[in-house]
Parts: structure tokens; sequence; C-alpha cells
């Protein structure tokens, strides 16, 4: 598969790499709500593109991916950040992002993983706690 899952008691780390087409996305969609439907707490998603040498999928492909991911069941609000680091794959994120219409999924792009990993861990404690964010 042209990507890795990682996973922390708070958080599911993907790193994307290779030629991401429409069923990589679809196959990576089902997989993380796999890992998520059994959790008691729904967990944020930190998913980095690195090493993606092409894309082929066009908007609609990428317009079912977000709603097959917004369709996701979670048990709480979860944060969904993605690193793009160079301007194919930010392009690819973002319109990601725009297509993304969910009630608990909220997704941010970044180019850098820092600054993505600290805005996954800004009130995230609240978030994973069911308390007030």
């Amino acid at each position: 598969m042209p990507y890795r899952l990682l996973q922390s008691p708070t958080l599911i780390e993907v790193t994307l790499g290779g030629t991401v087409t429409s069923r990589t996305l679809l196959t990576f969609a089902q997989e993380v709500a796999a890992l998520e439907a059994p959790a008691a707490v729904s967990r944020n998603l930190l998913t980095t593109f690195s090493g993606i040498d092409g894309w082929k999928l066009d908007s609609n492909e990428m317009r079912q991916y977000a709603e097959a991911r917004a369709k996701t069941t979670l048990k709480n609000h979860i944060k969904s950040a993605i690193v793009a680091p160079n301007d194919l794959d930010f392009g690819m994120a973002r319109m990601f992002e725009l297509m993304m219409q969910s009630q608990t999924i909220e997704v941010m792009v970044f180019r850098d993983e820092q600054a993505a990993r600290q805005w996954l861990e800004d009130e995230s404690a609240a978030d994973l706690s069911g308390g007030p964010s």
C-alpha cells in the first residue's frame, strides 16, 4: 500500500507516498474508519504527504473521498491535520479541505509538520475527554 498507519492513544498518524489514486484514498478511508469504529473515543488524525510521486484522480473522485470520510461515524469531534509541503500536494489537500462537509471532523492543511502537530495538540485534551473545548 502507498500509505502507512501508526497509532497512539490520542492520534492516528498516516504517511501517504507513491501514486495516489481514488482506490488508494477509499481504501485508506475504510481502514481509518475500521480503526475508529471500536474505539471508545475517536482520535485526531495527522496525515503527511511524504514521498507522493503523483496523483491519478480528478475532482469528482476527491469529492467521493470527502463524502465517504464525512459519513464516518465518530464518538466525538476530531481534528484532521494534513501536512503537504509541496505545491501540488498542498493544492490537492486544500481541495479535500474545501469539499469536506462534516459536523465531527475539522480539517486543516499545513506545509509544516510542527505547526500541524501544534494545532492538533491545542485543546485536544479537552476534546478527547469529552469536556468543553
